[in-house]
């Protein structure tokens, strides 16, 4: 029996393989049977029950040989990983596949999986998706020749290096090709990448060929993934070769984004026109001072951001979507001179204001606060439609 104080704070359960943390001041004690972390000045270690040694990663067998722990890989974990046996005892208890990647010697990628799922790391990606869909080494198709060829690398490795092995590249560019795609499988997951009308090694090829992405790998990848979506969106046709692979790939991807632009603000400035269509007579109102005014277009919201230095050229989208709506109040002695613009919610039963600003977000004048209460008063008492 131990006494579990600050110097020693996690203790491991062996029945269940979980692990409880206690912070006690310093005095207090509480009795525990089983094996704890001990540390301090520089130096860690697990102190076993019966035992006054401490137990370190050189000597793991007796940590666990008493137990059932004692089958399992822990002091390949140990070894390979430099992971704490209790830590690495409740990861294995979780996830039984650990045990066998290590004992056939795949240790990156048992270190992905300890990374990635077990710890839930960040960044992660498709990369967690991928390796939690691990039931047996029938899913990741390695011989055993091969395993020793992956023995360090990852989860995404292992599928650049698989990849590679089909293509026909220079032993050159085959190192600049593995991070090509290793970035590409970090970034994009598989489902996306079904978008792509070409194969990866083309399409490596095709990166290549375009001097104005040397050395610019990842913007590259980002940039052809994004031209392909609006392509698609715009109904090209992807089987073209000047399409998918058009010899000046920045001017194309340029016009292509030109072309979509003006579309998408179409579409965006029509959508703008039925919500004022909609909503104007259930908003718009005056006290004979003041007035509250709905834009009809989006060039009238992006020239009111102009005029009064604020964002609110910005909220285009969002009007159109419907989830806000924009309002401009204005002096009846000149409605034409933007004075202060409101934003509320698209709630045509109560009056809820987000926000009202003037000229570089000022905030609301003695008379414009007066107003917005009025207004508010008028919005509640209508019939709403």
């Amino acid at each position: 029996k131990y006494d579990l104080v600050e110097e020693g704070r996690y203790y491991f359960d062996m029945a269940t393989g979980q692990i409880a943390e206690y912070h006690k001041t310093s005095g207090v004690v509480e009795w525990r049977r089983g094996r704890v972390k001990a540390h301090g000045m520089g130096w860690t270690g697990w102190r076993c029950d019966q035992m006054y040694q401490l137990t370190y990663m050189h000597n793991v067998d007796e940590l666990i040989g008493d137990t059932d722990y004692r089958y399992s890989a822990v002091d390949i974990a140990c070894k390979e990983l430099r992971e704490h046996p209790i830590l690495y005892l409740k990861y294995w208890r979780e996830h039984p596949i650990l045990e066998i990647l290590l004992k056939i010697g795949l240790i990156g990628l048992a270190r992905d999986y300890i990374k990635y799922v077990c710890e839930d790391a960040w960044g992660a990606g498709d990369r967690r998706i991928v390796l939690k869909s691990l039931t047996s080494l029938k899913d990741l198709c390695l011989n055993r020749y091969e395993i020793t060829d992956c023995r360090y690398k990852g989860i995404y490795e292992i599928y650049a290096w698989k990849e590679l092995k089909k293509w026909s590249i220079n032993q050159v560019n085959k190192a600049d090709a593995e991070k090509f795609l290793i970035y590409l499988y970090e970034r994009f997951s598989e489902g996306q990448r079904k978008i792509l009308p070409i194969s990866l090694e083309r399409l490596y090829s095709y990166y290549l060929s375009q001097e104005k992405y040397k050395e610019q790998m990842r913007t590259f990848i980002n940039d052809y993934f994004d031209y392909i979506e609006i392509c698609k969106q715009l109904s090209y046709n992807m089987e073209d070769t000047a399409i998918k692979t058009p010899k000046d790939f920045v001017s194309m991807r340029d016009n292509v984004n030109a072309v979509y632009n003006v579309q998408r603000s179409k579409i965006q400035d029509n959508a703008i026109k039925e919500v004022y269509k909609n909503l104007h007579e259930q908003v718009e109102w005056t006290d004979g001072n003041l007035s509250v005014i709905m834009p009809k277009t989006q060039d009238a919201i992006i020239h009111e951001g102009k005029n009064q230095n604020h964002c609110v050229g910005r909220y285009c989208e969002r009007v159109a979507k419907g989830s806000c709506v924009i309002l401009f109040i204005r002096k009846n002695s000149s409605k034409r001179k933007a004075y202060y613009t409101m934003e509320i919610l698209p709630n045509m039963k109560k009056f809820s204001m987000v926000q009202c600003r003037g000229f570089r977000n000022a905030n609301a004048t003695d008379d414009v606060t007066e107003f917005l209460a009025k207004y508010e008063n008028w919005f509640n008492s209508r019939k709403s439609a």
